[in-house]
């Protein structure tokens, strides 16, 4: 015989396996570049390591370049710091990051003889 206290605790151990596997995952946006500084003109990887499964990726790269894809790359051919914004988005969450700075272009070196 199930006693009131034990269909208490199976009830209590239900709910929270099913609030365990329906909680979506903390969204936060994340990423790194390869390389993040080098002379002009720069070929820069961009690698979203975001948490939380996001679904659509938002890059504003800097130089008036805006990407929508996953893993963007980009060419700078101006000397100068560059500030990365990605946005992610799921069904239900957004979250943002800002590397101020984050791309370093140098000047073409110049050969003297």
């Amino acid at each position: 015989m199930i006693t009131k206290l034990a269909l208490k605790k199976s009830l209590l151990l239900i709910l929270s396996l099913a609030s365990f596997i329906f909680t979506e995952a903390q969204l936060v946006a994340d990423f790194r570049a390869t390389p993040t500084s080098g002379c002009s003109p720069l070929l820069v990887r961009f690698s979203d390591k975001s948490t939380g499964n996001p679904t659509s990726w938002r890059w504003d790269l800097g130089n008036g370049t805006i990407s929508f894809l996953r893993n963007p790359s980009v060419t700078y051919f101006n000397p100068g710091k560059y500030s990365i914004k990605l946005i992610v988005k799921t069904a239900n969450n957004e979250d943002s990051v800002v590397k101020a700075e984050y791309i370093e272009v140098l000047d073409k070196p110049v050969v003297q003889f």
